[in-house]
């Protein structure tokens, strides 16, 4: 009797051993990440690069000027080494609302466009044609009834790293760590085929309010980056600075919120 409870009690534990398993691999299995995936997308439009974060040295939302950069704004010379100098140009184009400002870039300068490729500026006339060629590029779409939100940044809604990925793209499955934007956006875009990733849950994500959200899966993941649409607008060009820069694609004249007028070069 007692070797038949122990027998018993052997298969129990395997079967509940397996159970678990095929739980974990079912898990695995719902979590992947395709090429054909809406969360795909969703991911590339929240990491790609936030190129309206510093339209108050460049005026536009197709690229932005890789740091550190030096601009004079004014005639005064800003040496722009993090994201919070941007500040300090807005300071010195505060200082008098009655008049023209004017942003100079020394160059050259390299420009950061949506997908992280980058390119070397070396004079105003280059710079010029590249807002140009976007602005030109903008309009097309905009007339175009077919084009549709997929390639616009969704700005209010920020991943927490660092966390971890599987992928399956050398053919063997392969743990990566994911230190920011940039890392997560350039493994996606390798995600072609029968190429898939998946992250490895639980981790975390910041909302347009500002509060920490626990993502336990990709239905979640999905769902939160939608909300975040609804919420603050899907549109990178949307987000304005704080000096009152509306990112507008032009010929680099913007007219600020008290009247006056900006200047990039």
């Amino acid at each position: 009797m007692k070797n038949i409870s122990k027998l018993v009690l052997a298969i129990s534990l395997v079967g509940l051993i397996s159970l678990n398993s095929c739980q974990s691999d079912s898990s695995q299995s719902s979590n992947k990440i395709t090429a054909n995936s809406t969360l795909k997308t969703l991911l590339g439009r929240v990491t790609q690069n936030r190129t309206s974060d510093d339209n108050v040295i460049d005026s536009t939302s197709c690229f932005t000027v890789k740091l550190p950069v030096t601009v004079i704004v004014n005639d005064q010379e800003v040496v722009i080494t993090t994201p919070a100098d941007y500040q300090t140009v807005a300071n010195v184009c505060g200082e008098h609302h009655d008049d023209e400002d004017h942003i100079n870039f020394v160059f050259p300068i390299t420009v950061v466009f949506a997908d992280f490729t980058e390119l070397v500026v070396t004079n105003n006339d280059q710079l010029h044609s590249l807002k140009e060629a976007c602005h030109n590029d903008d309009v097309d779409n905009d007339d175009d009834d077919s084009n549709d939100d997929d390639d616009n940044a969704i700005n209010c809604i920020s991943l927490t790293y660092p966390f971890v990925i599987s992928t399956t793209n050398s053919g063997t499955p392969t743990d990566v760590t994911i230190n920011n934007d940039h890392d997560l956006y350039v493994l996606l875009e390798t995600v072609e085929g029968s190429n898939t990733v998946t992250i490895n849950y639980p981790i975390s994500i910041v909302d347009a309010n500002g509060q920490t959200i626990v993502v336990e899966n990709n239905h979640q993941l999905e769902h939160d980056i939608h909300e975040a649409t609804t919420e603050c607008g899907n549109h990178d060009s949307d987000d304005d600075n704080d000096n009152g820069h509306d990112g507008n694609h032009d010929d680099g004249d913007d007219s600020n919120d008290d009247g006056r007028i900006l200047h990039t070069k």
